[in-house]
This record gives structure tokens, C-alpha cells and sequence, in this order.
């Protein structure tokens, strides 16, 4: 009887327990668990490929590896599949979805692999907390970070990504949300295309040959976002080709060959941005839909630049803005004009930026200036805002240090009158 009962036990956890434990044969772990189990993994490799089609949690340690001279892990058909605390040494793709739903990917580490996560007509998946470094070389001849193709509902948020061709690409997508990401050393920051409904907000975009690369997309947010140091040779921080309503603001664009890039956009929006530093803050062909409004130009060469058609300026603060506000609103009596010979000339000829602010320069832009007047031009500001350069200085105490100095001081006074 006692036999019976202990065989029934244990077949009962064989059958219905939701928690395995890993043993040396992890794809032979995996098929013989029920639909639902959680499998911990031990601290200690495992080898690949391994296939996933039914819904399972895989949860490592600190040191759970998969190697693989292919793919890591495969999921295929399947929903609710969850994989965390992960680390990949693979040479091709770590980690692939095909027509997966429900499912996470979590703190996961993928290092000096060709390919890190890919998924193709997924639905419903979050990824997080992932760290991607590709292999040394050109990135031309590796592949992307996280590719997305024919999905919807991706959520992408808390990766580090680095060293590889595109950060995120993203193909015939719709609703995307990206999040905190740091992306850099790579072509494309973040490529889209095809794709709609995007938000792409309060990641750190850095050092790529472009940071945001979007092609043919209606429907974009980009808010909160840093975008800097895009400045090799036609490096650019924000391309906008072929796009529909997109919004671009409270973003940082700084220390970019060129900020952004605007080629046949349609009603959009730029607004609450600074422009900082860059060689040309905006540049736009066939882009006269696009409404540029509140933002703050500083340290830039050249503020914009466009086509015959030119875009919309508007209540923008520049720091090369010259005029007075007699009637103290806040908005300067004359408009801005944000064409420059001097400064398109140093675009196309930096070794000119030496002559910034020599007197031949400051005769030119006058001469601008007075041309403009006289003559309809694009790109011109009718309410440009003063601008504003002042620092911020905040006061806060320190306990610790106030006591220091008090026993200090006083010290300092007891000993100088023993002294006298």
C-alpha cells in the first residue's frame, strides 16, 4: 500500500507539478514538462539550439549560459513563453520568434553574437532588461540588436545595446513602444519602416551614423529622447523620410553633423526641442506641412536650411536672434530670418568655422539680413521668442559639511585669542 501510495506521488508530480529543475539535458527537460512548468536553470552552460513550441518559463541564475554554434533558443508556435535571467554565447541569433503571442523576454545578456533577438509575426511580447554588445568590426558586416518584422504590440524597454549594425530594427510593425534604451556604435540607432502607431520615448541615442532612421510611417511620437553625438561625416541625429504625423518633442539633439532630416513629411509637429551644438539643426526638403514651434536653438551653425517650399517657423527662441522686444511680451518686434549665406557655406566647407564672428562675417549676415527684408524668403520666424541664457544655481544644505565648518571655526577663534 505504502509502494502504491509513494508511485501515485510521484507520478502526480511528473504529471501536474509546475516547477522543474534543470538537469544537463535542457531540450529533453523541456519536452518532457507539462505546458505551464517553470524550469530553473543552474548556474552552468547549456547547450543549443534549443526549440520551445508550448508555453514554459525558463529562469537561470547569474551564470546560466546557452551556447550555440546557431540559434540559442527557438520559440515557434507558442504563447506564454517566458525567458529570464538568460546569458548567450552563440555565434548566429540568439534568440528567434516565429508566431509567438503572450510572451517575455527578461534580463537577458547576449554578447559577440552576429544576431541578438529576432521575431517575425509575433504579437504581445515585452522585452526588458536586455544587454546586446555585438562582435568587434564593421558594423556592415554584422546584423541588428533586436529585429522586429510583421509584428504588433512590442514593447521595448531598459536594453543596452551597442556594437552592432541597427540598435532596433523595426519592419511592417504597428504599435511599438521603446523606452529607456541606451543604443550606440551602430548605423542606425533605431531603424524603422513600414511600421505605425510608434512611441519612442527617453531613450539615449549616441555615436551611430544616424540615431532614429524613419522611413515611410504614419503615426510617431518621439518624445523625451537624447540624441547626440551623431558627428561623423554625414552622420545625422533624426531622419524623417516619407512620414505621416509625426510628433517630435521635448527631445535633446546635441553635438549631430546634422540634427535632423526632413524629406517628404507631412503634417508634423517639432516642438519644445533644443538644438544644441549641432552643424545644422534642421534640414528639410519637401517638408512644407511640418510646423517647427516653441523649441530653443543654441550653438548651432546653421539653424535650418530647405527647399523652396520650406516649413513652418514659429515661436522659436534663437540664440543669434538680434532684435528687441520694445513692448516687453516676450516675442521680438522683428522676425527672424533663419537663412545664412556664411552658415551654409561652413556646412559644406567646415574649415570655414574659423572665420565665425570675424567682421567680413558680421557684414555678410547683416547684408542677409537686409536682403531678406526686402524680399520673400522661406524659413523666416515673424514671432521669434528672446532667448534666455541663464543658469540655475540651487541651493542645498549640508549637515555634515555646516557642522565641519562650525568646529572649525570656532577652533580657529579659540586658538587665535590664546595666541593675542
Amino acid at each position: 500500500m505504502k509502494r502504491f501510495l509513494y508511485l501515485s506521488c510521484f507520478l502526480l508530480f511528473l504529471g501536474f507539478g509546475q516547477t522543474a529543475f534543470a538537469s544537463n539535458d535542457l531540450q529533453s527537460l523541456i519536452d518532457e514538462s507539462p505546458a505551464g512548468a517553470t524550469i530553473y536553470l543552474e548556474n552552468k552552460s547549456y547547450d543549443g539550439p534549443i526549440m520551445i513550441t508550448k508555453p514554459i518559463t525558463l529562469i537561470g541564475k547569474e551564470k546560466t549560459s546557452i551556447q550555440s554554434e546557431s540559434i540559442g533558443v527557438q520559440v515557434v508556435e507558442a504563447a506564454n513563453v517566458h525567458l529570464q535571467s538568460l546569458q548567450f554565447d552563440v555565434l548566429k541569433t540568439a534568440i528567434e520568434l516565429k508566431n509567438v503571442k503572450k510572451s517575455t523576454i527578461t534580463n537577458v545578456a547576449i554578447d559577440n553574437s552576429n544576431e541578438g533577438i529576432r521575431m517575425f509575426n509575433a504579437e504581445n511580447i515585452h522585452v526588458n532588461g536586455i544587454m546586446i554588445k555585438g562582435k568587434s568590426g564593421h558594423f556592415a558586416t554584422k546584423k541588428n540588436g533586436i529585429g522586429v518584422y510583421d509584428s504588433r504590440d512590442i514593447e521595448i524597454t531598459g536594453t543596452n545595446i551597442e556594437n552592432v549594425q541597427d540598435g532596433l530594427y523595426i519592419e511592417n510593425t504597428m504599435d511599438i513602444f521603446a523606452q529607456k534604451n541606451i543604443i550606440k556604435s551602430g548605423r542606425y540607432g533605431i531603424h524603422l519602416m513600414y511600421s505605425d502607431d510608434i512611441t519612442l520615448t527617453e531613450n539615449e541615442i549616441s555615436k551611430n551614423v544616424t540615431g532614429l532612421m524613419v522611413m515611410m510611417v504614419d503615426g510617431i511620437t518621439i518624445t523625451h529622447n537624447q540624441i547626440q553625438k551623431q558627428n561623423e561625416l554625414n552622420s545625422n541625429g533624426l531622419f524623417l523620410y516619407d512620414v505621416k504625423n509625426a510628433t517630435v518633442a521635448k527631445n535633446e539633439l546635441a553635438e549631430n553633423t546634422v540634427a535632423s532630416i526632413l524629406q517628404n513629411v507631412q503634417i508634423s509637429k517639432i516642438t519644445n526641442n533644443l538644438f544644441c551644438i549641432n552643424g545644422t539643426a534642421i534640414q528639410a526638403t519637401k517638408a512644407s506641412e511640418v510646423v517647427v514651434t516653441n523649441n530653443t536653438f543654441m550653438g548651432n551653425i546653421l539653424t535650418a536650411r530647405s527647399d523652396s517650399t520650406g516649413f513652418h517657423l514659429t515661436g522659436n527662441s534663437y540664440d543669434d536672434y538680434d532684435g528687441k522686444d520694445y513692448d516687453g511680451d516676450g516675442i521680438g518686434d522683428t522676425p527672424y530670418t533663419a537663412v545664412k549665406s556664411f552658415g551654409q557655406w561652413m556646412v559644406r566647407k567646415p574649415v570655414y568655422q574659423y572665420f565665425i564672428e570675424s567682421p567680413s562675417v558680421v557684414m555678410l549676415n547683416l547684408m542677409d539680413q537686409q536682403g531678406n527684408n526686402s524680399a520673400p524668403v522661406v524659413l523666416v520666424d515673424t514671432k521669434p521668442k528672446l532667448f534666455q541664457s541663464s543658469i540655475k544655481l540651487k541651493f542645498k544644505l549640508h549637515v555634515p559639511q555646516l557642522i565641519l565648518g562650525l568646529i572649525c571655526l570656532i577652533f580657529i577663534v579659540v586658538v587665535g585669542r590664546k595666541l593675542s
